[in-house]
């Protein structure tokens, strides 16, 4: 029971908790640099102003360039978002640095994207410039309904909250803008979309709409959610909320955010796992009472057969013999049938034809 348990976690767990979409891409074709070479140097103090500026930072997104001449100049960006807060981006970047440069050896040019953040470092200028390529997407596993007619209705209700969301988002100053729509009545989908903040309004824009309508009808047709990224700017949508915006006014008035948001976190692992838990400890006790019962029902005792050592299995209703049936069986309580003393009285031997001639005694009280 205890490893089923243990594995049926396993399966809930990340369901729960969702697992965290992560690519690392070299840019191939691209020049390489080698170990301890200037660029090397540059490209290690680039990455160590990110980290130390993120905590900071409350824009989520910088930019710096290291090095005097090519081709040892290092430029870079990255974007987190706009939903975390300071100590996640920097975290986030951390993560991202170590894995990066450790999965992307040489290469000059390098992106990573995951949940949290973006960050992105190559060999020439990586700024103003709409990138588009290359592109990164995921799908949602689950499919938002098995008929054609339902799935068109939800990639329609997807592709208009989209539309809404790419002029929202390259209006907007941070180039970031989040959004819910309701399809089926009651169900809603969420939708999240971010551009580096060095694009321009019409870039931004123009990134964003090049790949909504290709993602939803296309590459996730029929899925209950999607997330494309490039370079430049980023989508998402789902089922569930997945972002979590807090104004910095909310942030100043409740300085512990942070700890609560592990708090729900924690929660929700438990709200997972307890309903779990308690269906199978019920399952056990259940189990218990019903072969409590069946032995109940089933006692047996093993009988001597006729001086034998052969047994019978006989239950305990088959025992009730009533008071006629055991003055017949001894003659009356005669002596002739008397075997000794008990604690209560004397002790007969019996033997009762209707069961098998089951050989056994029986003691008579004194108040009998």
């Amino acid at each position: 029971m205890a490893t089923f348990l243990f594995f049926l976690l396993l399966l809930l767990v990340p369901n729960a908790l969702g697992i965290e979409h992560i690519t690392n891409y070299c840019v191939p074709n691209k020049t390489t640099y080698t170990p301890n070479s200037t660029y090397y140097h540059n490209l290690d103090d680039l990455l160590l102003l990110f980290t130390q500026e993120s905590n900071s930072s409350i824009e989520l997104f910088s930019n710096k360039t290291v090095g005097k001449r090519p081709p040892d100049i290092v430029y870079g960006l990255y974007l987190c978002r706009e939903d975390i807060f300071p100590i996640d981006c920097l975290n986030c970047l951390i993560k991202a640095s170590k894995e990066l440069t450790e999965h992307c050896l040489i290469q000059k040019e390098a992106i990573r994207w995951s949940d949290y953040c973006m960050l992105h470092y190559a060999d020439h200028s990586v700024l103003w410039n709409m990138e588009v390529d290359p592109i990164d997407y995921e799908c949602n596993k689950a499919n938002i309904s098995k008929l054609e007619t339902e799935q068109k209705r939800f990639q329609d209700i997807v592709v208009d909250m989209m539309d809404k969301l790419v002029v929202m988002a390259s209006n907007n100053s941070k180039r970031s803008a989040y959004k819910e729509a309701i399809y089926n009545g009651t169900q809603r989908v969420f939708g999240l979309m971010q551009c580096t903040h060095d694009l321009s309004g019409s870039d931004c824009d123009r990134c964003l709409r090049t790949h909504v309508s290709h993602l939803v009808n296309e590459l996730c047709g029929g899925k209950a959610g999607g997330r494309l990224l490039t370079p430049s700017c980023n989508f998402r949508y789902e089922k569930y909320p997945f972002y979590d915006f807090q104004t910095q006014e909310d942030e100043q008035k409740a300085p512990s955010t942070t700890q609560d948001k592990k708090k729900k976190s924690y929660l929700k692992i438990v709200a997972v796992i307890t309903p779990v838990c308690v269906f199978l400890a019920l399952l056990v006790i259940i189990v218990a009472l019903i072969e409590r019962r069946r032995r109940r029902k089933h006692v047996t005792r093993k009988l001597s057969m006729n001086g034998t050592d052969d047994n019978e299995t006989v239950t305990e209703q088959s025992l009730q013999i009533d008071l006629k049936t055991i003055e017949a069986a001894t003659a009356n309580f005669s002596d002739d049938n008397k075997v000794g003393e008990g604690g209560f009285g004397s002790v007969y031997k019996v033997y009762l034809t209707p069961y098998n001639h089951l050989k056994f005694g029986i003691e008579k009280t004194s108040k009998w």
